[in-house]
């Protein structure tokens, strides 16, 4: 077991443990695990040693240290990301895996990469501080497999960052997307509060009824779905129907469902519904027994929790993006 890892010039005590094979096996999926109370990880290639003057060498010549590997998607002030396919660099996303499982205590796939895109977030440095993974090709939908920041690293709004990019990705495949779930207590919290803030921006910034209310902080919700209900397992759930591309953009005098709400922030109706529920937001009229998104409600929940609302993702960061 590796009890802790030098990440340049980082120590960091890892949460559990890796299967890391030695350093000189040939086979790379051996079955004896490395087991040292040290670990030297370059944050530039991810590749690890046990000596520390290996490690000091290595780093002085690394060639990711000034370019680094794959495709740069986004940059805004000090951060960037890139694009980085598992079957291209192997080696890479394997080293990358095998680290993350250090803190993930659900991560599974380390050495079967090929099937992965990765995105990694990078400081000016240059040096890694994160990243997600999502597969090529998800029949249920999922734009997000894996995510981590690092520990020495969080606690920034990194991972809210990586979050929002996510989902900017699927605008611009015009797929509605969710994370793979299930979700772990840290992730849960870093997608509630990406969720609330774009869905709360959303309805107090842009939905009014189209027709005078005797409820004017109500926002009518004509979603076939039932609030109410548990959300079906992700498994088993049908794919939403993708969005016309590009997102349409919301209009100041649009009354909002959990479809027009889902198309616009390409966010999974069951994902919005679990949101709406956290901000206490899903109401019933008296008068008619309509189901409606209560505005009233959710600006008190942005107020008492201190919510920003600001975009995370600043559009014209998207530098290297190219549909294919």
């Amino acid at each position: 077991m590796v009890r802790c890892v030098v990440l340049g010039d980082q120590v960091i005590q890892t949460w559990y443990s890796s299967i890391y094979p030695d350093e000189d096996a040939s086979d790379e999926k051996a079955e004896k695990a490395l087991e040292t109370e040290l670990l030297f990880v370059c944050p530039h290639c991810m590749k690890y040693t046990m000596d520390e003057a290996r490690a000091l060498g290595h780093m002085r010549f690394c060639e990711l240290a000034y370019r680094p590997l794959g495709r740069k998607l986004y940059q805004h002030d000090q951060y960037s990301i890139y694009e980085i396919d598992g079957n291209e660099h192997k080696l890479f996303c394997q080293c990358l895996s095998l680290f993350a499982k250090l803190f993930l205590e659900t991560k599974s796939v380390c050495y079967d990469v090929d099937g992965f895109l990765f995105y990694i977030l990078v400081e000016a440095v240059p040096s890694s501080i994160g990243f997600f993974s999502k597969e090529k090709t998800s029949w249920d939908s999922y734009n997000l497999a894996c995510i981590l920041i690092f520990p020495p690293f969080q606690k920034r709004g990194l991972g809210k960052l990586l979050i929002a990019f996510s989902y900017e990705l699927s605008k611009r495949e015009a797929k509605v997307g969710s994370p793979e779930k299930p979700l772990s207590d840290l992730g849960h919290r870093g997608y509630m509060s990406y969720w609330t803030s774009v869905l709360a921006s959303l309805i107090l910034n842009h939905s009014t009824s189209t027709n005078p209310s005797p409820h004017p902080e109500t926002s009518t919700s004509t979603s076939t779905s039932n609030p109410s209900a548990p959300s079906p397992s992700p498994s088993h759930t049908q794919s939403p129907s993708p969005p016309a591309s590009p997102p349409p953009t919301s209009s100041p005098s649009s009354t909002h469902s959990l479809e027009s709400l889902s198309t616009i922030t390409c966010i999974h109706t069951d994902d919005i519904i679990d949101a709406l529920r956290t901000m206490d937001a899903i109401a019933t009229k008296r008068d008619t027994g309509e189901t409606v998104i209560s505005k009233a409600h959710v600006r008190e929940w942005v107020e008492r929790n201190r919510v920003s609302m600001e975009p995370v993702i600043r559009t014209g960061g998207m530098v290297g993006y190219v549909k294919s």
